[in-house]
């Protein structure tokens, strides 16, 4: 069958780690937008970059990445880096405003993934699958492939689906076309061990018409397949997929695909009910209506102000984003970038404030 999505694999930034828990005040800040039947404009682009481009600086700790527990809207997890030399894992708590660190001993590289068992899952700069417990215990390493990375759970957290890539260069690749194959979305179980494995084709061994490398997320899920970010061949266009696997059998389809979506530009993706969330690239934040085929803009964004990941909570009316600032320095040349957590009353867009962030 063909599974095909694109690549456009999106760096991700991961630097640091610290120990122990602590209580923190969170920032609270009312954003300057609307409800969600209006978008005003208040985002400005950044102005034209000069001849050597910008310098992009990052100084002081960054927040990425949250994840709502799946049974508990209250709490979630998130990677802070910054702040020493590998990204570190911590666990917030909304009602009393503390924070606790799971992991700081491995260099987490992908959006941390919580689901239903009370398993956090991730991966790593040198591509392998892990898991720890929502209480930091057990700490285990999952996969042993040369490139395993973005895994996610299923609805019922038991299972693990992360991508397998393929680690050739470009010419010997060009040369040997079956190589390709290798290139699967892998299924475990809790412990590792492989249940399935999805093969991921391709239109032809040219870059440019390469069709299976799995995106920045298929974290979005609900309780019959995974959505992911991705192309199709036969159509040509990009957009958001979903693996149905109803009546056990693994169905690829389309739930929205445009022309102007490009995979190299989504971030974020979530779902819940008959809604799906995403974002793109130095743009807002999407909500897509499964029934009525419907999308709107819910955020507005821009190259000062975008944003990233986000989450929603199991209750349905909160989302957690990633937001990443830009600031341009007077010398005309550096841009100071933050990246901050903000939590979205789904009830009231207009209604945002700053969890986390300097």
């Amino acid at each position: 069958m063909k599974n095909l999505l694109r690549n456009s694999f999106l760096g991700f930034l991961v630097i640091s780690a610290m120990v122990g828990c602590r209580k923190d005040t969170p920032v609270v800040e009312e954003a300057n937008e609307t409800d969600s039947t209006t978008v005003v404009n208040n985002c400005q682009d950044l102005p034209p970059e000069p001849g050597i481009g910008y310098q992009y600086l990052v100084d002081g700790p960054q927040y990425l990445a949250p994840c709502f527990n799946p049974n508990n809207s209250n709490e979630f997890v998130y990677l802070r880096t910054g702040t020493a030399s590998v990204a570190e894992l911590i666990k917030y708590d909304l009602l009393s405003h503390t924070e606790m660190v799971l992991c700081n001993s491995v260099n987490i590289s992908t959006p941390p993934q919580w689901g239903r068992q009370g398993w956090i899952t991730f991966s790593t700069t040198q591509k392998k699958v892990w898991k720890v417990y929502e209480d930091g215990s057990q700490l285990t390493q999952l996969t042993q492939g040369i490139s395993d990375s973005y895994p996610c759970f299923n609805y019922n957290g038991n299972k693990i689906f992360y991508n397998r890539g393929i680690n050739y260069t470009y010419t010997t690749l060009q040369q040997n076309p079956e190589l390709y194959k290798e290139h699967k979305m892998i299924i475990v179980d809790l412990d590792g061990n492989v249940l399935d494995s999805i093969m991921i084709e391709h239109q032809n061994s040219d870059y440019t018409g390469i069709f299976g490398y799995q995106t920045w997320t298929v974290a979005a899920l609900d309780i019959d397949g995974v959505y992911f970010f991705g192309g199709m061949v036969e159509t040509n266009t990009y957009g958001i997929h979903k693996l149905s696997f109803q009546d056990s059998i693994i169905t690829p389809v389309v739930i929205l695909s445009d022309p102007g979506i490009d995979g190299s530009h989504l971030l974020g993706l979530d779902q819940k009910a008959n809604t799906v969330y995403y974002t793109r690239q130095w743009d807002g934040i999407y909500k897509y209506d499964l029934q009525n085929s419907t999308n709107t803009k819910m955020k507005l964004g821009c190259g000062s102000k975008y944003y990233q990941t986000i989450s929603i909570s199991n209750d349905g009316i909160k989302l957690l984003v990633e937001r990443i600032n830009r600031t341009p320095l007077e010398n005309g040349y550096e841009v100071d970038e933050q990246r901050e957590i903000w939590l979205i009353d789904l009830t009231d867009p207009g209604k945002e404030e700053k969890i986390l962030g300097e």
